[in-house]
């Protein structure tokens, strides 16, 4: 079981006051190293089931969910078993929710944000331009990546069933 509090802690994260937006940046980068540990967790038990990379330990984030988005997909369509359209599809779609995460993550976390002078705060884009910052939509990323992670953790019951799977079939 994973020491991230995103698996292993409550199934739900919701905030109930969302002004500050330095904690809501903070919320996202805790989230998220929650979120990678849960997901090199997952690869290291995948490597029962295929050989991981060597040094993927220091890949980014994103690689590491395209590629074993990529490796599962080639173990689905060796090993069949029940429901495993459904946990296919599911697997697919939360490691794509991930890499999806890490871009909008890179947005909120890296760009500086500023106070304006009505007491509000403001983001500078990478082109330069100052736009208003939505600080209600930081928190509500920060709950989405906090339930990502507990969607990853369940990914370790599809990788245990898939490597049932092949037992069942080298048997």
């Amino acid at each position: 079981m994973s020491s991230g509090c995103a698996g292993g802690g409550p199934r739900s994260m919701r905030f109930t006051k969302m002004d500050d937006p330095v904690k809501g940046v903070g919320f996202v980068a805790i989230y998220f190293a929650y979120l990678e540990d849960e997901l090199d967790e997952l690869l290291g038990q995948s490597g029962h089931l295929f050989t991981l990379p060597d040094k993927i330990d220091r890949w980014k984030f994103r690689d590491k969910a395209k590629w074993l988005q990529k490796q599962l997909r080639t173990t689905f369509d060796t090993y069949a078993y029940l429901h495993s359209d459904e946990e296919r599809a599911r697997a697919e779609s939360i490691l794509t929710a991930c890499r999806e995460a890490a871009l909008k993550r890179n947005d909120i976390v890296h760009l500086p944000i500023f106070g304006d002078r009505k007491g509000g705060a403001m983001q500078k884009d990478l082109s330069g331009k100052m736009r208003p910052l939505d600080v209600a939509k930081i928190y509500r990323f920060a709950e989405h990546v906090f339930d990502l992670g507990g969607a990853v953790y369940g990914l370790h019951f599809v990788i245990s069933r898939l490597l049932k799977a092949r037992e069942t079939v080298a048997s």
